[in-house]
């Protein structure tokens, strides 16, 4: 079976194209700048493998860090 990922791309357009009507009805410019900044970064870290390693290594902090904390919030003497 060979898949080109069509039907994908015609689905993230679809929803894409769904979202730019929503958010132009509804005149908020905040969620057209939401959008923008998303796509910004979208395409900072999908551009160079060095920034998507830099993110990755970022998310792996945060959850460590994560994790770090809701073992303290279940500590029995409660250190925070």
């Amino acid at each position: 079976m060979c898949v080109d990922g069509a039907a994908s791309m015609i689905g993230s357009h679809r929803l894409n194209f769904a979202a730019l009507d929503a958010i132009k009805g509804i005149q908020l410019q905040h969620l057209r700048t939401t959008e923008a900044v998303t796509q910004q970064l979208w395409h900072y870290f999908a551009a160079s493998s060095l920034h998507a390693a830099t993110l990755a290594q970022i998310h792996c902090l945060n959850e460590d860090e994560q994790q770090l904390q809701l073992q303290l919030n279940q500590h029995p003497f409660g250190l925070h």
